[in-house]
């Protein structure tokens, strides 16, 4: 089994499950979730709900990476 966490489910020791989206699958993602929110009415809710995770999405690119200061950098032990 790899250590890389790959784009999932994800549910940390007894913390809520989430999903966890690679870098490279987030690029993906946000470029059909911005042309899903140019589809929509301004003023829409919807619209700026899309828009929002779009910039979440995009905030894992390697070159924002470098700079956000939201990043959570984790540490993971090796498996045994």
């Amino acid at each position: 089994m790899s250590n890389r966490v790959e784009t999932g489910p994800v549910q940390f020791n007894d913390d809520w499950p989430g999903v966890f989206i690679r870098g490279d699958n987030a690029h993906a993602y946000a470029n059909a979730v911005g042309y899903a929110a140019a589809l929509l009415k301004d003023g829409d809710i919807q619209k700026s709900i899309l828009q929002g995770l779009g910039v979440l999405l995009r905030s894992s690119h390697i070159e924002n990476a470098k700079t956000d200061p939201d990043l959570q950098r984790l540490e993971r032990k090796p498996m045994t």
